[in-house]
């Protein structure tokens, strides 16, 4: 929602939807390929950001959709120039690294990570300050790994996008233009969910990140469709579970009201 202009953005898979706040649909972008997922307002640059997985996942992007110039209906999102998209290189490193644990057991794409759904603004976890896009992973449905109980969320500066990293959408040839690495990549066990993080928003009001996922296919998790990020507690090291290889990252706590599953945390 652009509170500011009165205006209301949908996704719908592979079209775009802009509509004022009586329901007037004011324009349209069409033949997006793959998956069009999460989108959210960036209210420092006036455009929406989407996530992007271009088919057969040959790239991950974050599409940049100028908004703004959006005043027809049936324009194509690759032919209208209105659509820039950034490859996510930390997503693409994941997904395509191979692990084997000590039995020889080998896990394809790192803590299942396939690629990008929920997207928000919001601010730093660390610091509690700024404006940074944060990514929910998409990952693997794939229950019977140990290694995918947690949610894979990436944090980005995107002020410089539009101009350093940013290439028109173009299914022809794909690109990789992006940032490496990015400001925080974070972990919160949530239990294994089917296909990541769907939504995800920040509630400021309570300084919560709320976040929304298919029902785990895991019978010792509780099938939750809504999990609470709390803001309040800053990120912390932690050895994560379920690895086949040692591995430390920064990992987020879950705000502990409601229903609480206090057997598996």
């Amino acid at each position: 929602i652009d509170r500011a202009n009165q205006h209301i953005y949908y996704s719908y898979t592979h079209t775009f939807v802009k509509c004022d706040f009586s329901g007037n649909v004011l324009g349209t972008l069409t033949g997006f390929k793959g998956h069009l997922g999460d989108i959210c307002f960036n209210e420092e640059d006036g455009r929406v950001y989407a996530s992007l997985n271009a088919p057969a996942k040959k790239a991950l992007y974050i599409a940049i959709i100028d908004v703004q110039n959006l005043d027809e209906i049936g324009l194509s999102a690759v032919k209208s120039g209105l659509v820039r998209t950034v490859h996510l290189q930390e997503i693409w490193k994941d997904r395509h690294t191979t692990l084997t644990n000590e039995n020889g057991e080998v896990y394809k794409q790192r803590y299942g990570v396939g690629g990008s759904d929920g997207i928000c603004f919001g601010p730093s976890f660390m610091t509690g300050e700024g404006n940074y896009l944060t990514v929910g992973c998409g990952t693997r449905v794939e229950p019977e790994r140990e290694d995918n109980d947690y949610q894979v969320i990436l944090q980005y500066d995107v002020k410089a996008w539009w101009n350093v990293y940013a290439q028109p959408l173009n299914y022809k040839e794909y690109h990789h233009s992006g940032p490496y690495g990015c400001e925080g990549k974070y972990f919160v066990y949530t239990g294994h969910t089917t296909s990541g993080i769907q939504t995800m928003t920040y509630f400021n009001e309570l300084n919560l990140w709320l976040v929304n996922v298919y029902p785990t296919k895991k019978k010792q998790f509780n099938p939750y469709t809504l999990y609470a990020i709390d803001g309040d507690v800053k990120p912390y090291k932690a050895l994560l579970k379920g690895q086949p290889e040692e591995d430390e990252q920064y990992v987020l706590t879950l705000y502990t009201e409601g229903d609480y599953d206090k057997k598996n945390g």
